[in-house]
C-alpha cells in the first residue's frame, strides 16, 4: 500500500509539517491535537500538552475572551476569524526575524474551526495561527511613511514651519468645532482677524 491508500496518515503528516499552528480543543478546552509548529514555538511537546487544559498550559492566554470565542464557534458550528489588526496575537511567540524586524512578537491571524461529529454538531475547534509578521511589519512602515508624507506636505521643506494650508486646514477645522459646539472663535494674525461668536 502506497502514501496515498491511507489517507488518514497522509493527512496526520500534512498537519504535523505544515507551517501553521495547528491545534483542535474539546468542548473543555482540553487539547486534542497539538502540531510540530505548536511544540516548536511554544516549546511543549505534543505529549506534554495533549489531554490537558489550555489555560492552565497557557495562564496568560486571554481566557475570557477566547474562551468566549470558542464557545461562539461551539454553539454557531461556524468558523470565526481573528485579524491580527484586532489582537496582535494569541500566542506571544518569537517571530523569525529579532534584528531586522523591528518588532517584539509574532503577529497572527487566527482562524477557529468546527470539527462536527457524526450528528452534525461540532464536538471539537480546530484553531490555525499563520504568522502574519511580514503583512504587519509592511503595514506598519506604509503608515509611518504615509505619515511622514502627510507631516512633510504641511511643512515648508526649507524651514520645517507649518505652511499656510496647513494654517488653513487648522483655522477651517477649529472655525468647524467652534461652531458646532456654539463656542467663541477668535484666530489673530499679523494681518488679520477671523472672529465668530
Amino acid at each position: 500500500m502506497g502514501v496515498l491508500d491511507q489517507p488518514q496518515d497522509l493527512a496526520q503528516t500534512i498537519v504535523e509539517w505544515l507551517d501553521e499552528g495547528i491545534f483542535v480543543l474539546d468542548r473543555d478546552y482540553r487539547v486534542v491535537l497539538w502540531n510540530n509548529y505548536m511544540a516548536h514555538h511554544s516549546g511543549k511537546m505534543s505529549a506534554d500538552v495533549l489531554g490537558r487544559d489550555l489555560f492552565e498550559l497557557f495562564p496568560e492566554l486571554p481566557k475570557p475572551w477566547f474562551s468566549k470565542k470558542v464557545k461562539t464557534v461551539f454553539t454557531l458550528g461556524n468558523f470565526a476569524f481573528i485579524a491580527w489588526e484586532n489582537r496582535p496575537y494569541l500566542f506571544k511567540f518569537a517571530h523569525n526575524r529579532p534584528i531586522t524586524g523591528g518588532v517584539e512578537h509574532m503577529y497572527q491571524n487566527s482562524m477557529l474551526l468546527p470539527l462536527k461529529g457524526a450528528q452534525g454538531r461540532p464536538e471539537a475547534v480546530c484553531v490555525v495561527l499563520v504568522d502574519a509578521t511580514d503583512v504587519a511589519m509592511v503595514q506598519g512602515q506604509l503608515h509611518e511613511a504615509m505619515r511622514k508624507l502627510a507631516d512633510s506636505s504641511n511643512r515648508d521643506g526649507l524651514t520645517g514651519i507649518y505652511n499656510r494650508r496647513c494654517l488653513e486646514e487648522r483655522m477651517r477645522a477649529e472655525f468647524e468645532r467652534a461652531g458646532r459646539y456654539g463656542d467663541t472663535f477668535s484666530w489673530r494674525c499679523s494681518t488679520w482677524t477671523i472672529s465668530k461668536g
